[in-house]
């Protein structure tokens, strides 16, 4: 087996992982809701190999768009101009140029605002340091109570 062979079979394996999450926190109806499903757990991976990274992903999705894939393919915004799966708030002009350009893409600048909360909240339980992500503030109570449910540790 060749390397590239072995990291698509690796990266397939991942994906079933996290569709597998996905379908735990809300089930697909059909067969077209599970094929979206797995180009955003594919996307995930290709944006982390951490596998918390990943449950992170998958479950703020599941919390921002449902799993929707007209939220996630940007025919509808958020009420702040909030993107994709993960509504994101672009935070510039090239930003807003690059969220819905793919679900790869969405992923990837999901993950940074994922790292940049829990590096400003990084003094709060790990469960609410999604606090800054889900309401742009470590002190807002609201923030940290969104977060604890986004935060996969804290269902198990």
């Amino acid at each position: 087996m060749t390397w590239p062979l072995v990291l698509k079979v690796v990266h397939g394996l991942a994906s079933l992982r996290v569709v597998l999450l996905m379908q735990a926190l809300l089930p697909a109806d059909d067969q077209a809701g599970l094929r979206h499903r797995w180009r955003l757990a594919s996307a995930i991976v290709s944006a982390t190999w951490d596998q918390t990274e990943q449950d992170v992903l998958a479950t703020i999705a599941r919390h921002e768009s449902l799993y929707d894939q007209g939220v996630a393919d940007c025919v509808t915004y958020g009420a702040a101009g909030d993107r994709g799966a993960w509504q994101v708030v672009p935070r510039s002009f090239a930003e807003t140029l690059a969220l819905c350009v793919s679900y790869e893409a969405d992923a990837a600048i999901a993950l940074d605002r994922v790292h940049e909360s829990v590096r400003a909240c990084r003094h709060l339980p790990p469960a609410e340091r999604l606090a800054v992500y889900a309401r742009g503030r470590c002190d807002s109570a609201e923030g940290r109570s969104l977060s604890r449910q986004r935060w996969p540790s804290s269902r198990h």
